[in-house]
This record gives structure tokens, sequence and C-alpha cells, in this order.
């Protein structure tokens, strides 16, 4: 039985979490008080040691949906309620689930690069429409708040850039 174990992990950067390589070492405090003058901040014997990839796996809802027709299937697109860690690439992003009927299922990232503060939460999925000679020209942006209340808005990319990146197929609007 142990009466204090130490923790230590560095170079972890606390507001993007995200795709930090991580390290981890638990050890035994050998201090012989815990409180008052006996206490040292020696970490002692190492109990164990771990690295790898610290990946965010937070649950999460849905705030936001909008269908648009496309090619004339119906595209719903859904936004989650934070940001995250992207699993392919080693950055963090604004996800957008798609569903696009006779396509599948795909997910939409819009970099998170316009992100100051790691605690933003997107709150509205923007779509605006730019009626085209041939085709109508769709963009999507977002809307997202930080703890302090203040409204931020991404930029605002073609939707068929986003269609193409996350579907890879080369499917037009």
């Amino acid at each position: 039985m142990y009466r204090q174990l130490n923790f230590d992990i560095p170079n972890i950067d606390a507001l993007y979490p995200h795709f930090d390589e991580i390290e981890i070492r638990a050890s035994v405090s050998e201090s012989d008080s815990f409180t008052g003058a006996g206490r040292t901040d020696e970490l002692g014997g190492d109990l164990f040691e771990i690295s790898g990839r610290l990946i965010d796996v937070t649950p999460s809802k849905i705030v936001d949906i909008e269908k648009l027709k496309v090619n004339d299937s119906t595209l719903k697109l859904s936004l989650r309620n934070h940001i995250s860690g992207i699993p392919t690439e080693r950055y963090t992003g604004i996800v957008i689930d798609s569903l696009w009927f006779g396509k599948g299922e795909a997910q939409l990232v819009i970099p998170s690069s316009w992100v100051h503060d790691g605690f933003m939460k997107p709150v509205d999925l923007m779509i605006s429409k730019d009626a085209g000679s041939e085709v109508d020209e769709y963009f999507v942006s977002v809307r997202a708040i930080n703890q302090d209340g203040e409204e931020f808005i991404s930029d605002t990319l073609p939707l068929q850039q986003l269609l193409n990146d996350a579907y890879g197929d080369g499917s037009t609007l």
C-alpha cells in the first residue's frame, strides 16, 4: 500500500491536447512527510512509464442539422458540439457528420486553425448559397462561442471542397 503516488506528465498543452505525444510517469513518493517541512518534491522510485499518442474521445452531441438537395439526393449535415481531433490527421477541427443518400456517411472537417481558444463550442451550422448560372454553389461556415460567451465565425469553405475531401470520389454538386 502506497501513501502517495506522484504522476509526471511533461510537455502537454492543456488548451490543445489533441494528438500530442504524451508521456506519463508514475512513482512512489519517498518523502518522510506528505505535508509541512518534511515534504520534498522528489518524485521517488518509478512504478511505470508509458508513452503514446493522446486522442480526444469525448462524446459529442449534435447541436445543429441542415438538409440540402445535392445531385437530386438529400444531404444531411449534423454539427457536433465540440472541436475534435481528426484521427487520420495531426490537427483538430470542427466535425460535421454527413449522410448523403446514395453516397453514404462521412465526416466533413473544417480545420480549427482559426480557433484561438481551446475551449470553443460550435453552436450553429451556416449554409449559404450562391446561385450560379448552371449550378448552385453552397458554402459552409460555423459559429462557435468560447467560455466567455464571445462568438467566432469559422472560415467559409465551399461545400464541394468538403465533400470531395470526405467522400474522395470526385462527387460534384
